[in-house]
């Protein structure tokens, strides 16, 4: 575990360098100004261009920001499958 706290892939959330509870996430992907990065609509998935803007923020914040376009359609197709689900527990 430390070692991947030394990772820079990894980031840690940790107040003090005593506090035993450390957890380790793999950083996500954000693509650098200028590049593209996929997302998710309502029907159908798109690329975008980061621009660091509010709206590439909120997209990233919630998830809805990936690096490819499989990536997007697997996210899309997901999703639709657990909105369908919903329906049938109902």
């Amino acid at each position: 575990m430390f070692n991947s706290m030394k990772d820079p892939r990894f980031t840690h959330d940790c107040k003090t360098c005593m506090d035993v509870r450390v957890i380790v996430r793999r950083k996500r992907w954000r693509a650098e100004k200028g590049e593209d990065y996929w997302l998710v609509w309502t029907d159908c998935v798109s690329s975008a261009t980061e621009d660091n803007n509010e709206t590439d923020n909120s997209r990233y914040t919630c998830g809805n920001y990936f690096r490819t376009k499989e990536i997007a359609e697997d996210a899309f197709r997901r999703r639709t499958e657990l909105f369908l689900s919903m329906h049938e527990e109902g």
